[in-house]
């Protein structure tokens, strides 16, 4: 029994460059949500007490709660997430490492699969 194991290839670098992007475009997304989030918190912070404790005021300490709270914990799970994915495809084997691992596993004809043998 022989099985192929996923290995880096053009496919797979291509889907590496398309992760490193979006965690890109992430970073830059958490970045623009704090700048929003400070930007409204200093707004609150110079108001005064009264407007502070007001509905208006209220509501906006719920919005920058709101954007504290998104930003934190969901953006970061994603970017988290889609590192461990980057992690993963940048550990794949190469081609060129899986025929060496395959030459060293034939015996009497008989190409063992990597990580499971048959007997």
């Amino acid at each position: 029994m022989y099985y192929q194991p996923i290995i880096q290839t053009t496919m797979a670098k291509k889907h590496l460059n398309k992760i490193n992007k979006i965690i890109t475009q992430l970073e830059a997304l958490q970045s623009e949500v704090d700048s929003l989030r400070d930007e409204l918190q200093d707004k609150f912070n110079n108001m005064s007490d009264s407007r502070q404790e007001s509905d208006y005021g209220e509501d906006l300490q719920d919005i920058i709660d709101s954007l504290d709270a998104s930003s934190c914990d969901g953006l970061d799970t994603a970017i988290d997430e889609l590192r461990n994915a980057a992690i993963y495809f940048e550990t794949l084997p190469t081609a060129k490492q899986i025929k060496e691992v395959d030459i060293e596993n034939v015996w009497l004809g008989i190409v063992f699969p990597l990580n499971r043998v048959n007997y």
